[in-house]
């Protein structure tokens, strides 16, 4: 058969192995990017939370947030372990950033030390 003459090409058919090393590069490929990403969002919140471009201190920033303060700190806390545990190393490292106390009603403290 000519590739110059009109007719459906033919393929060959791949083999069992050769289809699951297709889907485990897929899955290897989306999950590091998944990991990339959710280690790039934190550092991006806890910028945004604790150094800010409108020169509020990290008070200031939790004070605003109100209640919704403590689910933003849990959130990143609960995000920092899961990646640290799924990675087994250190990932997103929290260990630099100021005490936060999350109040019973859901606002936050931050240390002033």
């Amino acid at each position: 058969m000519s590739i110059l003459k009109s007719g459906k090409k033919t393929r060959r058919e791949r083999t069992l192995e050769e289809r699951q090393e297709k889907v485990v590069q897929r899955v290897e490929g989306l999950g590091k990017r998944m990991l990339q990403q959710l280690v790039q969002q934190h550092k991006q919140l806890m910028s945004a939370m604790f150094q800010n471009h409108s020169k509020l201190t990290p008070q200031e920033v939790f004070d605003a947030l109100g209640e919704d303060g403590g689910e933003v700190v849990t959130f990143a806390q609960g995000l920092a372990a899961l990646v640290n545990t799924t990675t087994g190393e250190t990932t997103i490292d929290m260990s630099g950033l100021p005490g936060l106390t999350v109040n019973p009603d859901g606002t936050v403290t931050v240390a002033t030390e």
